[in-house]
C-alpha cells in the first residue's frame, strides 16, 4: 500500500490507528493494512462498523488529509478538514459574482454547454448520429435562454434525450438491468444505482477541489442556492459527469465486470426498496473509479497532459481566476 493517494475502508469491523508516520488497520488482532500518510491525500471510509481512532483522525486533520465517511451507498454523510481557506476576498468575489443575475446567467450558460458538448463527445462512434445532432442544436440555442429556467429547461431536454441514447446503446443490458430513465433517490434499479454512486464520488472529489482552491462549496451559479446544497461543486461537476462516471458505468456494464448478482435490494425505513453493492463488487467499483481519474488526458486550457483528478482542481481554480477578475471568461473542458 506504499504511496498511495486515496485510502478506502469499507469493510465492517474494521479499525484505524496511528502508529508513528503511518496508518495501521486492524480485524481484531489482525493487521490488513499498513498505509504511510507520507503521500495520503484522502481516507474514505464507507459503511458502518468501522472504527477510526481520535488519535489517528487528529493525525490526519493536522497533515491536511481529508477524512470522508460515506453511508453503504455511497451517500456523503461528513468530512473532517483541517483549517480551511482564509482567503476572505476570494469568497467576497464569489458571493459579489453570484448576486450579478446577468454574470450568473453567462456563467452557467458555459456550464451547461460543456455538459452538452461532453455527452455529445461521449455518445461519438456509437451510432447515434441524429441525438449528437439534436444535442448540438440545443448547444447553438443555449445563447437564446434569458434566465436560469429556461436554461435549465434546455439541460433537462439534453439529459432526456442522452439517457434514452445510452439506453439504446445499452440494448438489451438495459431491459435486464431494468434501465428505463435516469431515476435518483433511491435508484430503483443496479444501473442507476452505479451512475448515483460515481456521481457522489465525483462531488466528493470537486468538494475536496473547491476547499482547497478556497472557493465557497455553497455558492453556485447553476444549481439553486438552497440550505445545505453544495451547489457551486453540483455545476462544476456537470461537465464531468458524462466522461468521468458515465462512461466507468458504461464499460462496466458492458465488458461485465460487474453483473447483477454484485447488487442487493434492501428496503428502506420509507418504504421503498433501493439497491446496494456487496462489499466486494464495491471495492472493484472503487478500483476501476480511481484508476479512471487518474488516467491521464489532454488539458487544452495549459496545453499538456494531467490526471482527471488534477484536471477537476484546475477546473475550480479557472473559477477562482475569474471570480478575482484575472481572466474574463471560463473555458469548460473538452475530453
Amino acid at each position: 500500500m506504499a504511496g498511495i493517494s486515496t485510502l478506502y475502508i469499507s469493510q465492517p469491523g474494521t479499525s484505524v490507528r496511528k502508529q508513528d508516520e503511518r496508518l495501521l488497520l486492524r480485524r481484531g488482532k489482525q493487521v490488513v493494512g499498513d498505509v504511510p500518510m507520507l503521500n495520503l491525500r484522502r481516507v474514505i471510509v464507507i459503511g458502518h462498523g468501522i472504527e477510526v481512532s481520535s488519535e489517528a483522525e487528529l493525525a490526519l486533520v493536522e497533515r491536511k488529509i481529508d477524512l470522508y465517511y460515506f453511508s453503504r451507498s455511497l451517500r456523503f454523510k461528513a468530512r473532517m478538514i483541517g483549517d480551511v481557506s482564509n482567503n476572505a476576498a476570494l469568497r467576497f468575489a464569489q458571493a459579489r459574482y453570484v448576486d450579478n443575475p446577468a454574470r450568473q446567467l453567462v456563467l452557467a450558460k458555459v456550464i451547461v454547454f460543456g455538459k452538452l458538448d461532453n455527452q455529445r463527445r461521449t455518445l461519438a462512434g456509437h451510432d447515434a448520429a441524429k441525438v449528437i445532432g439534436k444535442l448540438g442544436q440545443m448547444m447553438q440555442r443555449l445563447e437564446a435562454a434569458t434566465d436560469l429556467d429556461s436554461l435549465r429547461g434546455y439541460e433537462g431536454q439534453g439529459a432526456a434525450l442522452y439517457f434514452r441514447s445510452l439506453r439504446e446503446r445499452l440494448g438489451q443490458l438495459a431491459v435486464e438491468w431494468g434501465f428505463e430513465r435516469r431515476a435518483y433517490y433511491p435508484p430503483p434499479d443496479p444501473f442507476n444505482a452505479l451512475l448515483s454512486y460515481g456521481y457522489s464520488l465525483l462531488t466528493r472529489e470537486m468538494l475536496a477541489a473547491t476547499h482547497i482552491v478556497g472557493l465557497d462549496p455553497h455558492l453556485g451559479f447553476f444549481h439553486a442556492i438552497d440550505f445545505g446544497r453544495p451547489s457551486l461543486v453540483l455545476d462544476l461537476i456537470e461537465e464531468f459527469r458524462p466522461v468521468v462516471v458515465d462512461r466507468l458505468v458504461m464499460g462496466l456494464v458492458e465488458q461485465k465486470i460487474l453483473q447483477l448478482s454484485d447488487f442487493e435490494q434492501i428496503a428502506s425505513s420509507e418504504g421503498a426498496a433501493s439497491w446496494h453493492l456487496k462489499n466486494a463488487a464495491r471495492q472493484q467499483l472503487l478500483q476501476h473509479y480511481e484508476q479512471h481519474v487518474s488516467s491521464y488526458v489532454y488539458y487544452e486550457p495549459e496545453k499538456r497532459n494531467q490526471t482527471l483528478r488534477q484536471v477537476l482542481e484546475l477546473q475550480a481554480r479557472q473559477i477562482a481566476h475569474l471570480m478575482q477578475g484575472q481572466t474574463d471568461s471560463y473555458q469548460p473542458v473538452r475530453l
